[in-house]
């Protein structure tokens, strides 16, 4: 079953010809299929041009590198299981014997011998999706020290989401508490969030702001406004929140407070 997930999900990205997130190695470690977010088989410029001349000449922008890897960790050393071409049907393994046959042990199998890198391992859910090659952020991640392939050192972490995404409607909704009031010569501001802090339980203390606009705001409202900005952002916590290896993030986002809409809203008007 989640073999046909990943590749529904491997068939769904390809098809959207605009993606630039890239589908993972495949990696089965203690039992549990997991993805590398790495290329182990580029680290051999020499074996990875001869497969490459073995790929189909179909391209799919979630995969540029053209091949799904399948590898293995056994008593702590990695091992090259399979090179699979992607195909309507699935995943589709390319006869590739005769190029790997100098790195077999003694039981046929492909030892990456060659492979001496830190590989980042991810599994479990994708907590923040990136649309740039490996970018986004699972629950558990591995980075995994290899040399000449055997396994030298792994570090752990575990990624969580602190505080949810809302719904736009609700966000749009909460912007209009803004006390605009006291600003009587806006009419509009810019803001982006672009991070959070978190305290020492991991709990909210602050988003990071940063008002656009208007231009030659006075010092003395740009502090006030960002504190007011603050107050409301996190009482209302409106913008999601990650532990990212033990920090706090906010994905960057921009939002519009505009005086019209908030009048509008404090007047019961909802079509605004």
């Amino acid at each position: 079953m989640k073999k046909m997930g990943i590749l529904i999900l491997l068939l769904a990205v390809c098809l959207k010809l605009s993606a630039t997130a890239q589908f993972g190695e495949r990696l089965v470690w203690n039992g549990d299929t997991m993805e590398i977010f790495s290329e182990p088989l580029s680290l051999n410029e020499k074996l990875y041009n001869q497969i490459q001349k073995r790929l189909p000449s179909t391209s799919c922008t979630a995969l540029w590198r053209g091949y799904i890897g399948e590898w293995s960790i056994q008593n702590d050393s990695l091992f090259l299981e399979s090179i699979n071409e992607f195909t309507i049907d699935g995943l589709k393994k390319i006869d590739v014997s005769d190029l790997v046959k100098n790195y077999q042990d003694n039981n046929g199998k492909v030892y990456a011998s060659w492979v001496s890198d830190t590989l980042r391992i991810v599994d479990g859910k994708c907590l923040h999706y990136v649309h740039m090659g490996w970018e986004s952020i699972y629950e558990n991640e591995y980075e995994m020290l290899v040399e000449n392939g055997v396994i030298k050192n792994i570090n752990a972490v575990q990624n969580a989401i602190i505080i949810e995404r809302k719904p736009e409607l609700k966000v749009m909704e909460l912007l209009n508490e803004f006390p605009i009031e006291k600003y009587p010569a806006i009419n509009s501001l810019v803001v982006v969030v672009n991070g959070a802090n978190l305290d020492e339980n991991n709990d909210l203390e602050s988003y990071n702001v940063e008002i656009m606009r208007p231009d030659n705001l006075p010092m003395s409202d740009s502090i006030s406004i960002t504190q007011d900005l603050q107050d409301l952002l996190k009482r209302n916590k409106l913008f999601p929140v990650l532990l990212i290896r033990g920090k706090g993030y906010s994905p960057r986002c921009t939002f519009f407070i505009r005086r019209e809409n908030i009048e509008k809203y404090r007047q019961g008007i909802k079509d605004w």
